[in-house]
């Protein structure tokens, strides 16, 4: 099993997050892999979301 996955945040100068990611399976054989890369990616998307509440008072 392989797979890349890319994730990639900015933040604007207004705070606006930009949360990209993409990912790449070269074989395509299994679609667990796709799976564990998108639950991945929720996961890293969910813990943002963490992080933008709990720094919400300190900008």
């Amino acid at each position: 099993m392989a797979v890349k996955l890319e994730v990639t945040i900015a933040v604007s100068e207004s705070g606006d997050l930009d949360f990209r990611f993409e990912f790449e399976d070269k074989d395509m054989r299994d679609k667990l892999e796709r799976n564990i890369a998108e639950s991945m990616a929720a996961a890293c998307l969910n813990e943002l979301k963490i992080l933008g509440k709990t720094d919400e008072g300190n900008n």
